[in-house]
């Protein structure tokens, strides 16, 4: 049996540009240089 698993992209909520997953488990922006949580990216997303 195979699994699709398939990461989800994050978009920054500043630029729009794609998130990095961290190794700390942090989400990066490349074009900003910030930092976000993934909690702070689902509020934005919440309607």
């Amino acid at each position: 049996m195979s699994v699709n698993y398939q990461e989800i992209d994050f978009q920054c909520p500043e630029c729009g540009s794609l998130l990095k997953h961290t190794l700390l488990g942090f989400l990066f922006c490349k074009e900003c240089d910030k930092e976000f949580t993934e909690e702070e990216i689902r509020e934005n997303y919440s309607t």
